[in-house]
């Protein structure tokens, strides 16, 4: 009887030891967001432009292995816009909302489709926006105007009005008070949760580019060919780093490193606390993609139609693979080691692609209606995409 008992126990340590040990395997291979809650296994909502403050571009959600459109809603967005996904940890399902070209930010329910409210803002570029479930509220920007709404009802809490269209996505710390955004006035911009200006910093002329955080700096491009790390709380520049073209990228900040491309076609790591230059990579155009970034790998699309994927360590290419006329869009990692991005074809249509991390091989891919510059998202395991014609839901 002893000698059962204390078998029991040993196996009870070794099956113990043993689940402490994958734990630790899946947050080395996969990072932190291996541990977050999806639907099916995966990561967080996809809340904010490139899913996270640092603006990796990663996501545990699962990537469908088949194309099985769930549904398609006749809204269209902007090229620097995308869907986001909001799910309260309270409820059974989630909500999605696309910033639409038809100048309505519409909220729709995961499960059905159902329109919940739709609520008119001002014409004029736009971003994508930002679920804040600390406060509940609903970020975007709309022509020169950041609208911050309920986010279950669509009700205005308030507006702030900026010097130029904001086309630059608002990014916040997961338990910030502040939201920080750029402007095409030159300004990036930190407002309060109740709409108040905290401060504001003239950096260049027009800013595309959404800005990444990382603990108390702040990290964009400009118009004027140069990568600006601001102090968050006061707002003054700790450095700057040439690039010598405009950005329409957004920086991602990952470990020691910012990456960021130029619209010169190169591709850059600088250091994130110094602003020195890592290294530098030239692809074959002009570059408005935004690096996805996880472990050793970053994936980038360019102008020349080619999606590359490169180390993170030293810039070297890993491989590059031809989709189409111009790979605008910003891709996305997957847990599941899976790619996916939208690309632009030669007569103004586009697709989504799916495709493997390790080769590029193309596992598969789906024909748009509609020209696609807006990059795709992954959350509740499922794939958001949007055209400038129709929003699609993949499962």
């Amino acid at each position: 009887m002893n000698m059962r008992m204390h078998l029991r126990g040993e196996l009870y340590n070794m099956a113990f030891v043993l689940s402490i040990f994958i734990a630790i395997l899946l947050l080395a291979t996969y990072g932190t967001s291996a541990a977050l809650a999806c639907e099916g296994g995966g990561a967080k909502p996809w809340s904010m432009l490139r899913q996270n403050y640092h603006r990796s571009g990663f996501s545990g959600c699962l990537v469908p292995t088949l194309i099985n459109i769930e549904r398609t809603h006749d809204v269209g967005v902007d090229s620097l816009s995308s869907p986001i996904h909001y799910h309260p940890s309270n409820t059974k399902f989630g909500f999605y909302y696309i910033n639409g070209l038809d100048n309505i930010l519409h909220a729709f329910k995961d499960y059905g489709g159902e329109e919940i409210w739709s609520v008119p803002l001002s014409n004029g570029p736009k971003s994508a926006p930002l679920a804040d479930s600390t406060s509940r509220t609903l970020v975007v920007g709309s022509g020169s105007k950041l609208y911050a709404l309920d986010l279950a009802s669509g009700k205005t809490k308030w507006i702030f009005s900026a010097g130029g269209a904001i086309e630059s996505s608002p990014v916040m710390l997961a338990d910030g008070d502040a939201y920080y955004f750029g402007a095409h006035d030159g300004n990036i911009y930190k407002v309060s949760k109740n709409g108040a200006l905290q401060w504001k910093r003239l950096i260049g002329t027009l800013i595309y580019s959404s800005p990444a955080l990382d603990q108390n700096r702040l990290y964009v491009g400009s118009n004027n060919g140069r990568l600006y790390v601001l102090d968050t709380n006061r707002g003054g520049i700790v450095c700057t780093a040439l690039t010598g073209a405009p950005i329409i990228s957004t920086p991602a900040v990952v470990r020691n490193n910012v990456y960021i491309a130029s619209t010169n076609g190169n591709v850059y790591a600088f250091d994130k606390i110094n602003c020195r230059k890592v290294w530098e990579t030239k692809t074959g155009g002009p570059i408005a993609s935004s690096p996805a970034v996880e472990n050793n790998t970053l994936i980038i699309g360019s102008d020349d139609g080619n999606l590359y994927s490169l180390k993170t360590s030293t810039g070297a290419l890993n491989w590059k693979v031809k989709l189409g006329s111009a790979v605008k869009a910003s891709p996305l990692i997957s847990t599941t080691g899976k790619i996916v991005v939208t690309v632009m074809q030669d007569a103004g249509s586009g697709s989504l692609y799916v495709l493997d991390e390790k080769s590029g091989r193309t596992i598969w891919s789906y024909k748009l209606k509609g020209k696609t510059e807006a990059s795709p998202i992954i959350s509740n395991d499922r794939i958001y995409v949007s055209t400038d014609e129709m929003t699609y839901i993949f499962k």
